[in-house]
């Protein structure tokens, strides 16, 4: 259970991945939860003003469902994204801003904010040493594929420095991560339920819903042409 009169550090949570490694996928399954806003500050206030529980998780089941689009690959994935408007740019890192999440800290609602780079990350972790940080990891085979959604180039570049990074971060761990394995379980959807039922242990959320949550994985595996 979430308790009252929680603070920044208790509530945020900070996703820690590279451009097409399947970060937004994790933060969408953690938005089905009634402890955790969606990552959008528009819809976030909605949900705070919500008293109707079914209401809220069926919204934001459609909501999540609508972020997917019929083909991964087409070229146009960042239109469908959700994107939070608490974060603010200071010198080139997005650094979250507490003032413009006073509502939902006072919700006791968790919220996520991405990290693409370990620098963006330090950041953060120097002013909040206490967050969540949820850390995917052996991606780099699903990033690779994703590759066209983030127009990433020089793929063998990229390949060798994030298995590298990759590598030495788990051997090295500097953090208290959470660990997503994504190649070991993004074409599986047990696999996958089982490593977000236990990220939702590990916060706190006590309202898995298997019905729900497949529902987004069968559209997101599609789109990227899975077999669920």
């Amino acid at each position: 259970m979430i308790s009252i009169n929680m603070t920044f550090e208790d509530l945020c949570i900070a996703v820690y991945f590279p451009c097409s490694a399947g970060g937004k996928f994790i933060i969408n399954s953690l938005g089905l939860s009634k402890h955790c806003v969606l990552h959008d500050a528009r819809l976030a206030q909605w949900e705070l003003e919500q008293t109707d529980v079914n209401l809220l998780y069926n919204k934001k089941l459609e909501v999540i469902l609508k972020t997917v689009p019929k083909n991964a690959f087409d070229g146009d994935w960042q239109n469908y994204e959700l994107g939070s408007s608490w974060i603010k740019q200071k010198n080139c890192v997005q650094d979250p801003d507490p003032a413009h999440l006073q509502k939902i800290i006072n919700s006791s609602k968790h919220f996520c904010i991405v990290c693409h780079q370990i620098q963006e990350l330090e950041t953060i972790l120097s002013i909040y040493p206490k967050i969540h940080i949820v850390k995917l990891t052996n991606y780099v085979d699903w990033m690779i594929l994703c590759r066209s959604k983030s127009r990433i180039t020089d793929i063998d570049e990229k390949r060798i420095y994030w298995s590298f990074v990759d590598k030495n971060e788990i051997e090295s761990p500097t953090v208290d991560w959470i660990l997503i394995d994504i190649d070991n379980s993004i074409r599986s959807m047990a696999v996958m339920q089982q490593q977000i039922e236990i990220l939702y242990n590990k916060l706190g959320f006590d309202d898995f819903d298997e019905s729900l949550w497949r529902q987004y994985y069968i559209k997101y595996a599609q789109s990227h042409k899975l077999a669920p």
